[in-house]
């Protein structure tokens, strides 16, 4: 390879990381016109469609780097996922990967989802469960198994296996991490806190088991027994930590407590977990910083991106993906199911023909949005709007989304694609709430706004906003919804 080559690879990759993909992909296909038979140029070229969710394009340079290195693991790796996310039978592309690289958990975990994602859930759990059976010890394989097992349905004891290699393997903190991690994201306190305490007593004590302690003792309403677990843990630097901390004093009706957790983190990396409830504490003590923080310009926009023809298209599109797909596990989702994988990044020309449109709109809005030093969204903006998370909800009946945040992104959307009729009973049945905390903390604000669902309609507000929808009566409410990425 010649160095030149090899400075632009890098140069390449160090821009993808820059959320700056584009900026790339033209330079690499003219060195590619230079060096036709260097396959680092070719695999470079496919992460960086990757990156830009153009799975076709990247399958294309994937497929090239693989005849140009049969023996590379990595390029038969990023050829399987790159098949998977563009919606594509993959099966096949990761028994090519494994028969190079047979142990390569991350292989074997891909294969599960491409068999999940062809309907064939019953050969992912039998897969997993032999692969287990031979390494019970392998936690991110348990973690998987007990996701399928959930998502199918099989709530009896989704943990057999884990329970198992627990048990077989008591001092694996690995293993009881997956247990409790799954426990809390399935809401399933009261067997948090019981499992959290049986692994102090094994493990000793610990910040990650406090920590669960807390949250369990929150949760369940045991308030005294929560201030003096929180009490242990703080201050501390981590704003995910923070973040736990605030909503049980907002919880417990300490709005000046939670912010003065939260304010000495803005400025750290991972601050927008607290921002949301600071800006919740903030409105609970009248505080005008909560005017600045979500009272500004632009700041939730709606427009009318998708007509008639595109939108019924769309729905017959994502009716086929939803009816193999379930609700997700921490997921905001009530009696609904969510799709899995990367929406936008599929090959079917309706759903390319989405992230363009997607793409515009959300640059121009990013164009239109003013500079406000300190504010969390609005003092870093992207120089290229990245998908960073894209999937399709749908309701039917009296589902509805639970009030959240995204915490991991710049900017959030959501495409109404088909909504329920009008419902009596509630005029504003099925819209969209901004800025209500979860309801189950006890906050009694209004929404800072609402929006009305219409077909094609285009919603963006920050990432940080709470938002969550109203229950309708009976209908279909389908959406796609995307997060932008945080500016790099």
């Amino acid at each position: 390879m010649e160095a030149d080559d090899e400075q632009l690879i890098t140069e390449a990759i160090a821009g993808r990381n820059a959320g700056c993909a584009r900026d790339w992909t033209g330079r690499l296909e003219r060195r590619i016109e230079r060096s036709p038979g260097n396959s680092r140029l070719w695999h470079t070229l496919g992460t960086l469609w990757r990156a830009e969710l153009e799975s076709e394009q990247a399958v294309a340079a994937f497929i090239k780097a693989r005849t140009l290195d049969p023996s590379s693991a990595v390029t038969a790796h990023a050829l399987a996922r790159a098949t998977l996310e563009a919606g594509w039978p993959a099966t096949e592309r990761y028994d090519e990967a494994l028969a190079i690289s047979p142990g390569d958990g991350s292989i074997l975990l891909g294969k599960a989802a491409a068999q999940v994602a062809q309907g064939q859930i019953d050969d992912a759990l039998s897969g997993l469960e032999a692969l287990l059976h031979r390494s019970p010890q392998w936690a991110e394989g348990q973690r998987q198994l007990v996701e399928l097992r959930i998502a199918k349905g099989i709530f009896a004891n989704p943990f057999t296996m884990l329970d198992e290699a627990i048990e077989e393997h008591p001092f694996n903190a690995n293993l009881r991490a997956v247990k409790l991690e799954i426990l809390y994201k399935s809401q399933e306190f009261e067997r948090l806190a019981h499992f959290a305490t049986s692994c102090k007593q094994v493990l000793g004590t610990s910040e990650w088991l406090v920590t669960y302690q807390a949250i369990a003792a929150s949760e369940l309403g045991e308030l005294t027994a929560a201030d003096a677990l929180f009490d242990r843990l703080l201050p501390t630097r981590s704003p995910e930590l923070a973040s736990h901390a605030m909503r049980h004093a907002v919880r417990a009706g300490r709005p000046d407590a939670a912010a003065a957790i939260g304010e000495p983190l803005i400025d750290v990396a991972g601050s927008n977990h607290v921002w949301p409830w600071l800006g919740a504490a903030w409105r609970m003590v009248d505080d005008p910083r909560a005017q600045w923080l979500y009272d500004q310009p632009h700041l939730v926009h709606l427009c009318d991106l998708l007509g008639s023809e595109q939108t019924e298209t769309l729905a017959n599109s994502l009716r086929r993906l939803h009816r193999t797909s379930s609700a997700c596990l921490g997921q905001s989702v009530r009696d609904g199911t969510q799709t899995d994988g990367p929406l936008l990044a599929r090959a079917e020309p309706e759903i390319v023909a989405l992230r363009k449109a997607i793409l515009t709109q959300v640059e121009s809005h990013i164009v239109a949005l003013p500079h406000v030093e300190g504010h969390p969204t609005l003092t870093r903006k992207p120089t290229q709007a990245q998908i960073a998370g894209s999937w399709s909800v749908r309701f039917h009946g009296r589902g509805y989304h639970a009030n959240h945040v995204h915490p991991l992104g710049w900017m959030s959307a959501a495409l109404y694609i088909t909504v329920p009729l009008p419902w009596s009973g509630d005029p504003q049945a099925g819209w969209l709430v901004l800025g209500q905390p979860p309801e189950e903390v006890g906050a009694t604000l209004d929404p800072i706004a609402f929006a009305e669902p219409r077909p094609g309609r285009l919603v963006l507000f920050p990432s940080i906003m709470w938002h969550g929808t109203r229950p309708f009566s009976s209908g279909e409410r389908m959406t796609v919804a995307f997060d932008i990425a945080l500016p790099a």
